[in-house]
Order: structure tokens, then C-alpha cells, then sequence
């Protein structure tokens, strides 16, 4: 599957706000809320000069290559 640069860093910030709970406020933040903090960081990264070059076009497999087991088997 090809996904750009920009989108995997905006799963990876989304998945790692899944955890992140809001200071005043009831339980955790929002699908969209985390949506919106990962826009919002793509955003300010493309505005302040792209040397990620996020629109590059990168090939991530379908399955891990890593080893999940426990034993390395």
C-alpha cells in the first residue's frame, strides 16, 4: 500500500493521542479531536519549510516484518 510521508505521520500523532487525557475535562480526546491535532501539525510543518518532504510517496507492506512471537520463533 502507498501512503505519503504526511499521512503516516498523521496516523502515528493520531494513535498517539489515543491515550492522552485533557486536563479539566472528562475522559480522553475525540476521533476527531485527534484528527484535528494531527491536521493541524501536517499544516505547520508543510508552512515552515518541507525538508520531510511529506507528499513523498512511500510503500508500506501489508504485513509487518518484524517477528511478533515472544521466542523469536
Amino acid at each position: 500500500m502507498n501512503f505519503t510521508r504526511g499521512e503516516l505521520l498523521s496516523e502515528a500523532i493520531c494513535f498517539a493521542l489515543g491515550k492522552c487525557k485533557i486536563h479539566g475535562r472528562k475522559g480522553v480526546l475525540t476521533d476527531s479531536d485527534r484528527q484535528e491535532v494531527a491536521k493541524t501539525v501536517i499544516e505547520y510543518l508543510r508552512k515552515h519549510g518541507d525538508r520531510w518532504d511529506l507528499d513523498a510517496q512511500v510503500e508500506v507492506p501489508i504485513r509487518p516484518t518484524w517477528d511478533w512471537s515472544p521466542h523469536g520463533k
